[in-house]
């Protein structure tokens, strides 16, 4: 409320009065900007993923997958040299494969800290060129598990 009134100072009594039904509704505070690095995170594996857009009124964001770390260390708030000691092959390069369109609560925002000692990897040995089918594989797999711990429902895979 203090900051609806602060930001209408400049307007007469009448139209301060009348904010409250015309206001639009406020930024909710998990709103993401486009460019801005996000994960979602499932049991011991992070996805990172670069926000493409965020779909306020579905509540939805829609994001462009990175790279798939699994297994995350243990400590959920790993230092950097921590993260620099994962090894190679727990991280899967996936800028190639499909985006994702994943509801806003689900996504945490990412510091730097944590998402620029994991970039060498994407860019070490080659750049992303064709989409490698072992990662779309994982990505799927990853997609499923999440949506499942989320909301879980009968095994419809058995």
């Amino acid at each position: 409320m203090v900051r609806s009134m602060s930001s209408q100072s400049g307007s007469s009594q009448s139209g301060s009065s009348q904010s409250g039904s015309s206001q639009a509704a406020p930024a909710r505070r998990d709103a993401f900007q486009a460019g801005q690095i996000v994960r979602l995170a499932q049991d011991q594996a992070r996805l990172y993923a670069e926000v493409i857009d965020s779909i306020a009124s579905r509540d939805m964001v829609w994001a462009r997958p990175l790279l798939l770390v699994d297994p995350w260390p243990e400590d959920e708030f790993a230092p950097a040299p921590a993260i620099e000691a994962i090894a190679a092959e727990a991280i899967l390069d996936l800028r190639e494969q499909s985006h994702l369109l994943w509801p806003t609560v689900l996504f945490k925002a990412v510091l730097d800290v944590e998402i620029l000692p994991l970039l060498p990897y994407l860019y070490a040995d080659k750049p992303a060129t064709q989409a490698d089918p072992g990662a779309a594989i994982a990505l799927g797999q990853f997609m499923a598990q999440l949506w499942q711990q989320q909301w879980p429902g009968p095994d419809l895979a058995g």
